[in-house]
């Protein structure tokens, strides 16, 4: 199944992996491959993810403090966040609440 990263998913991204990108460049590798696998797993078992809302699920990403916030649609992913385990959900629960939405952007 096809997987899209919203904006903001993006920026989260970018943030975390520049992070880990400058502790080290095996941090930044083991890193990427984590998140990769876990796209890759949830492109193949949409449900797996734990529910979080009505539309959104959430996958722990292993071996580090991170969570991907997702929404399974019929055709595609929805990739709404990856946030840290220490960060306050009000930073992006409010991306899982909207996710359902139409306009959602892309």
């Amino acid at each position: 199944m096809k997987l899209h990263l919203l904006k903001d998913a993006r920026l989260d991204l970018a943030d975390a992996s520049s992070y880990y990108g400058s502790h080290s460049q095996a941090a930044y590798r083991n890193f990427m491959a984590a998140v990769r696998a876990a796209t890759q797993r949830i492109g193949e078992m949409p449900h797996i993810g734990r529910r979080l809302t009505f539309s959104t699920r959430q996958y722990l990403i292993c071996g580090f403090p991170y969570t991907l916030l997702y929404a399974a649609k019929p055709d595609r992913i929805l990739i709404v966040a990856l946030t840290h385990h220490s960060r306050n959900p009000d930073r992006w629960l409010h991306r899982a609440l909207r996710v359902h939405e139409p306009r959602a952007e892309y």
